[in-house]
């Protein structure tokens, strides 16, 4: 079975060339949100080349995966940096209206920030200025794994510990139909690169 086309040129493009990305999920981010989000924001930052807002509510955050947030050590912005963005990466949602965003994802596309839609799920319309939706996708953190790995961005043992827990959280421990061989490789590979499997599950 061919590995699964990596993201789209435009996709790569786009987050390559901006400095100050905002990265937000969904209203009461679940693991694969958090640790999609929490990942994508240290890969991007790790050579202070780009400075990534990463933006949640901590406060919606649950308790069960508060452990997340801690491993990643990544500041949450102030509404005043986010406003500052010049790009925004919107993870795991489906729908613009479910974006955590402050401020609202609306107001900052209608400035003409460049919004950048990455998912998973089969009822994306693809409201971003570019969009890479893969439903056959088992997760939003397999999907930016590929985008990591074809970036070349490093990945260090925190995110693959993040992404292996937004993988393992959507499949229930690879165990539902969306549990592909792509994405049993994609969980090789980061075990490969230190996700301390014992503590995450």
């Amino acid at each position: 079975m061919a590995d699964r086309p990596g993201p789209p040129r435009e996709v790569a493009h786009a987050i390559d060339q901006a400095r100050r990305p905002l990265i937000v999920g969904h209203v009461r981010p679940d693991a694969d949100c958090l640790g999609a989000m929490c990942a994508l924001a240290l890969s991007l930052g790790h050579d202070g080349r780009c400075e990534p807002r990463l933006y949640y509510r901590a406060d919606q955050v649950s308790g069960r995966l508060a452990f997340l947030a801690a491993l990643a050590q990544y500041p949450v912005a102030p509404p005043e940096q986010c406003r500052s963005c010049d790009a925004v990466i919107v993870l795991d949602t489906a729908q613009s209206g479910r974006a955590a965003s402050d401020p609202p994802l609306a107001e900052l596309a209608a400035a003409g920030v460049p919004v950048i839609n990455i998912d998973h799920h089969v009822d994306n319309p693809g409201f971003g200025t570019v969009n890479w939706v893969v439903p056959e996708a088992g997760s939003t953190s397999e999907l930016v794994y590929c985008l990591l790995a074809s970036m070349r961005m490093p990945i260090s043992p925190v995110v693959a510990s993040l992404l292996y827990a937004g993988i393992h959280a959507d499949t229930v421990g690879f165990s539902l139909p969306n549990t592909t061989a792509e994405t049993l490789r994609t969980a090789a590979a980061l075990v490969a690169a230190g996700a301390n499997v014992g503590d995450l599950c």
